[in-house]
């Protein structure tokens, strides 16, 4: 079934996500990909907030688990807007964004990982929180186990090597921090606020 930007869709239970039978959604794309010659049909979704106990993020599903029941005029979402305009105030913006690095660390760039980040962007500033998390680690070229306690681990079986790896990410933050990154996300996003 073919859905258009916009459409409401209903959520029919089947398949094991947060989102209860009967949950709604508004479609915003599709997209179609081959897996072992299977072809799957997906849609990507914001899911309404309606009491349906729905806690499932918006993002990518498949197809066949939705049936169209309604659609979302813009004139309508712009009329809404403009009824809780009148009751709001808006005293600032701020854009959050994620970003990723990629880094290698240690002697001989032994520990290779990525850094994941966020910046939150105001009309006259930029505050970036450098350590939020980390991800596709690796230790002379193996790949370290995903999750907490393994990463725990792993950090721990260095410190017995005499390897700080918090340290080394530290410095690396701040080497990140004195080449202009945050001059460089100032000027990437200074029209979107």
């Amino acid at each position: 079934m073919k859905f258009k930007e916009g459409d409401i869709l209903e959520y029919d239970g089947k398949y094991g996500c947060a989102a209860k039978k009967g949950a709604t959604a508004i479609f915003k794309e599709s997209y179609t990909y081959n897996l072992g010659g299977d072809i799957h049909h997906q849609v990507i979704v914001e899911w309404i907030r309606d009491g349906l106990d729905n806690d499932q993020m918006d993002g990518s599903y498949n197809s066949k688990y939705f049936t169209k029941i309604g659609e979302v005029s813009q004139q309508k979402e712009d009329r809404i807007f403009e009824e809780n305009k009148k009751d709001m105030k808006i005293t600032s913006k701020t854009l959050m964004v994620s970003f990723e690095t990629e880094v290698k660390l240690g002697n001989n760039d032994a520990i290779e990982l990525t850094l994941i980040h966020q910046a939150f962007i105001t009309e006259n500033s930029v505050d970036l929180d450098l350590s939020v998390d980390v991800s596709d680690v690796k230790f002379l070229g193996v790949e370290i186990e995903t999750g907490f306690e393994a990463y725990g681990k792993f950090v721990k079986q260095l410190k017995e090597l005499g390897i700080d790896l918090n340290k080394l990410i530290d410095e690396k933050e701040t080497e990140l921090i004195n080449s202009g990154l945050e001059d460089k996300i100032k000027l990437m996003f200074k029209d979107k606020i």
